[in-house]
Parts: structure tokens; sequence; C-alpha cells
């Protein structure tokens, strides 16, 4: 009896698991990998995507500001970012303020989303001590892979039955056990 509880729920462990590994990361601050570096005006910016290869959906955009003389970073600047898709002459996002990293004040964080695949000129306008300055980027966003889901779905799938097998060898034991009861 209880070695097939123990199968039970050591194949729901591994189920789980698998299905973790498998599963799409959530996105979150202070995951950003590679940062592009530009120079606006006085200042220096850095930033970065999350996905890292931006793909159609959710979009996290950190930037950092730094003085461009000092490299010091600017903890009280204001910055804002608009972004125009692919062949858009007006800008279909924002002006979005981007919000100060509360675990790391040298960030400053946007979250918002793109509707389609191509290249994306966002701009980035800053606010700070030494002045206001602007500068844009290109941000190439493709279209979702569809491996992510398939992964997910086959580890579902595979989870659900190692754990109907589980539970029919359990109920059959179960059944076999009461079986003999009765016959003694």
């Amino acid at each position: 009896m209880m070695s097939h509880v123990r199968l039970v729920v050591m194949s729901g462990l591994a189920a789980s698991v698998t299905l973790l590994l498998v599963s799409v990361p959530a996105f979150a601050n202070g995951r950003v990998q590679n940062f592009v570096t530009q120079s606006a005006g006085p200042y220096t910016l850095a930033i970065g995507t999350i996905p890292e290869t931006p793909v159609v959906g959710n979009l996290h955009l950190t930037i950092s500001v730094a003085d461009e003389s000092t490299g010091a970073y600017l903890l009280d600047a204001e910055v804002s970012v608009t972004g125009a898709g692919p062949r858009s002459e007006v800008p279909d996002l924002g002006p979005i303020v981007a919000e100060k990293n509360p675990l790391d004040p040298t960030f400053y964080d946007i979250n918002t989303s793109v509707d389609r695949v191509g290249t994306w000129k966002f701009t980035i306008d800053v606010s700070g001590e030494l002045g206001d300055a602007s500068t844009a980027i290109e941000i190439e966003v493709t279209s979702i892979s569809p491996i992510a889901g398939i992964l997910t779905i086959v580890g579902l799938v595979a989870f659900l039955l190692v754990l109907g097998l589980s539970v029919r060898a359990f109920l059959k034991q179960q059944r076999n056990a009461s079986g003999r009861d009765r016959a003694r």
C-alpha cells in the first residue's frame, strides 16, 4: 500500500518538475541580460528589453541614465518613452512615463506591449539635472515561437498520463487487497 502511495507522489513530482522545466519564465525586473548603450545629449542611456529578443505581446524596457562625463547614475531623472511600430509615422505607444525600479533606483522601467512584427522605433526622452535630451532606438520584434507552447502541452499530457496510470495501479491494488480480505 505504502509503495503505491510513494509511486503516485514521486510520479506527480517528476511530472511537475518536467512541466516547470518546459514552462516559459515570467517577466520580472532585474532580468535584462544585454543593454544597448547610447548617448543622448549630456547623458548615457543603457537600454535593455525583456524578453531579450522581443516578440509580439508584452515588452519590458529597462533604462539607466548616467552623466556622460562622470558616469554617475542619475536617480531623479524623468524618463518617458514613445514607440512607433513598423510603417507608422505617428507613435503607437506613449508617451509612457518610466517608473523607478524599487529594487534598484539606477533603473527606470516600462511595461508595455507591441502588436505587430517588424522594426519598432522607440524615442526616449530624459529630463534631469543636466537638462533635456532625447534619443531613438530601433528594436526588432519577431513573432512568438510555438515551441514553448508545444513543450508545455507535451509536459502537461505526460503529467496527466503518469498521474492517471498511477491512480489506476493504486485502485487496482486496493481492489485486489479488499478481495483478499473478504476471502479470509
